[in-house]
């Protein structure tokens, strides 16, 4: 009786929250402010009438592995505004597969924390609220495809902590087929001898990228792989800010990816606007290029020996944490490594937030952890234009968003190779 009345008050929870995104929906695109939407839009409309989609004389090129289209193209018959309610509300529903998909993984690490006299939940919320809120608002305020990469990565996380490499890969090829980046998951796969969710991967990483040459051929009939690789990819150079007609500009205090960020470091300009100069240290092109290529490879070796299998160790008793830990780690790599991440990229920072929230919380009070924490608040949610206005383009010529997930990269990692020692 208990269990059947617990199933029908959660399902009374969903349709009330799927009640109040569907409100949401409707009213925010009233408000007829300029996303994403538009540029995806532009994409879906061009393919089913047979046209090219990547063209960078266009004043916003749509970049994006060819797949990310598919999603867009049954929006293409609504209106305008129809179409913007159905995105807003597809995004609001992925913010809540995401909290849910996170919850359930760390759900028995606060629950034991909890029963054994740890803090109350409602602690680690309020925390992970402050922490993480403003960047999960950013893709809904730009309507940005984030949340469905951010969404697949975690539930590639899930099913590796459930033991379902199959799920796991395929999750990790749609997402690596939606945006480039998640193909650290890859590698990943690989090291710790996950070879069915690496076989998944590759399988579902090529068939979604090849659907739309099937569905949707180029007018050319080659491959849209190869246009999306000629046009925008070829652009990129290792260790490199990149520059692109159409798409991307060297200095840009919006990216915050390390390439961006140690080029506006390295690059003195003349003040003007929101173009400031930060120049730290004066150095050339090549200087510049190996100075990232020296971090990005020591981003990756970090990676790599922190999620690499060894012994049992007390984190396992933890699986669920362990996993988000290491899904944290790949999604700052990704944004990290990324030749542009824009602050709506940053909505995956929930991950690793909340993975460093809950181990200080309920596992060890580790200072650096909390030192993370605390520089997250500050050149994180502090640094919001919200709260500093003009003065906000400071921290972001700096890279206040590259450092903080360069933190909790390093924060992560921690919690992987630490465990539980010297537990609470």
């Amino acid at each position: 009786m208990d269990a059947c009345l617990t199933f029908h008050l959660r399902k009374r929870t969903i349709a009330v929250l799927l009640l109040i995104a569907a409100v949401v929906a409707a009213i925010m695109p009233l408000k007829g402010k300029s996303t994403e939407l538009s540029v995806y839009m532009k994409a879906a409309e061009r393919i089913v009438r047979g046209e090219q989609i990547y063209r960078p004389d266009d004043n916003a090129a749509f970049t994006y592995p060819p797949f990310f289209v598919l999603p867009m193209v049954p929006l293409a018959p609504l209106p305008p505004l129809a179409r913007a309610s159905v995105w807003w509300f597809i995004n609001l529903s992925l913010v809540g597969v995401i909290l849910f998909v996170i919850a359930r993984l760390v759900w028995p690490t606060v629950a034991r924390g909890v029963n054994n006299g740890g803090w109350p939940r409602w602690v680690l919320a309020l925390l992970i609220a402050v922490l993480s809120a403003r960047f999960l608002i950013s893709p809904l305020e730009y309507q940005s495809h984030d949340l469905i990469v951010f969404a697949l990565v975690v539930l590639a996380g899930f099913a590796m902590a459930n033991q379902r490499g199959g799920w796991a890969g395929v999750c990790g090829g749609l997402a690596t087929a939606c945006k480039a980046t998640p193909l650290l998951l890859l590698p990943l796969f690989c090291w710790q001898r996950r070879y069915r969710a690496a076989f998944c991967f590759l399988a579902a990483l090529v068939l979604a990228t090849l659907l739309p040459d099937r569905l949707f051929p180029a007018p050319d009939g080659h491959l849209w792989v190869v246009h999306w690789y000629d046009k925008f990819i070829s652009k990129v150079h290792v260790g490199a800010s990149p520059q692109a007609a159409g798409a991307w500009a060297s200095w840009n205090i919006l990216n915050q990816s390390l390439p961006a960020t140690i080029y506006r470091l390295s690059t003195p300009i003349e003040t003007q606007g929101n173009k400031i100069n930060v120049c730290l240290l004066e150095l050339s092109g090549v200087g510049q290029q190996r100075l990232t290529l020296v971090l990005e490879l020591l981003i990756v070796g970090w990676l790599a020996w922190c999620t690499w299998p060894r012994r049992r160790t007390a984190v396992d008793r933890e699986p669920g944490l362990a996993a988000l830990a290491q899904v944290g780690m790949v999604l700052c790599a990704m944004l990290l490594l990324s030749p542009v991440s824009s602050s709506q990229h940053f909505c995956v920072l929930l991950a690793p937030i909340t993975a460093c929230t809950t181990h200080w919380l309920y596992v060890r009070r580790d200072p650096l952890i909390a030192g993370v924490l605390l520089l997250v608040f500050i050149f994180g949610t502090l640094a919001a234009r919200d709260l500093l206005g003009s003065y906000a383009v400071w921290p972001q010529a700096l890279g206040c968003k590259t450092w903080c997930t360069m933190a909790l990269l390093l924060a992560c990692g921690r919690i992987l190779r630490t465990g539980d020692k010297a537990s609470l």
